[in-house]
């Protein structure tokens, strides 16, 4: 699809001010978008399950380095096992059998799922609700905006984008994003219309692809929602 409508770079630095939620819910809040998520609309979801089907959003945990994930690979370690329990020539201090266990990982990167929290990013020295970015330190970690605010989960009704099947294509190219027609289009076609409070999950079939033809160095770029959509978001 060609990428149309590209904003400039002037008019994607006005959406900080243009399509903010900085102070939307209060100067305090640290949710953020989730607060749209309200019992009206959990119910609404609740209600559209019809098989029950469980869908995981999450990839295989991966201990080998790769190209796009050089370093800081995930750590496991076993701390207690059940070697010698079954022949009685167990040494440990423990009175009771049981295995144990240390997994150690870094949640950022292209090849971990993970949900960012609204203090990863900052701009202009600030973070969410035009906090001070000082407030995520070293010795404390995130002090405000701390994925901890989703405690009660995420619970909504999700709208499914699959950008490749609406382009007929395998994958999106790296370099190339995703734009609002993709988006429109997947409403038209798949008979939905994106709400306020849903989770919107957008396919660009990255993973397909590394599963297909390997990793690649992370130089070689990848893909996303263009800057394009945002007003739509905002909306």
């Amino acid at each position: 699809m060609p990428q149309a409508n590209i904003p400039s770079e002037e008019e994607v630095l006005s959406y900080f001010d243009r399509f903010s939620n900085w102070g939307k819910w209060g100067d305090d809040d640290e949710l953020g978008a989730p607060n749209y998520i309200t019992p009206a609309k959990v119910k609404q979801a609740i209600a559209t399950v019809q098989d029950g089907v469980r869908i995981s959003m999450s990839r295989t945990v991966t201990f080998e380095p790769s190209l796009d994930a050089p370093t800081n690979t995930p750590v496991h370690f076993m701390v207690e096992s059940g070697e010698g329990w079954a022949s009685g020539d167990k040494v440990s201090s423990r009175t009771f059998a049981a295995a144990t266990d240390y997994f150690g990982m870094i949640f950022h990167g292209v090849t971990v799922t993970h949900v960012d929290a609204l203090s990863h990013f900052f701009w202009n020295g600030k973070t969410y609700n035009g906090k001070p970015a000082h407030l995520v330190s070293t010795s404390l970690g995130a002090t405000f905006g701390s994925v901890e605010e989703a405690h009660e989960g995420i619970i909504s009704r999700a709208v499914l984008v699959d950008v490749p099947m609406i382009r007929g294509i395998d994958w999106v190219e790296r370099g190339e994003g995703v734009m609002i027609d993709d988006i429109l289009a997947a409403e038209e076609r798949c008979g939905f219309k994106v709400e306020e409070g849903d989770v919107l999950l957008i396919r660009t079939g990255q993973l397909h692809r590394r599963n297909t033809e390997g990793p690649v160095d992370r130089s070689a770029g990848s893909t996303a929602c263009q800057a394009s959509v945002l007003p739509l978001f905002y909306e």
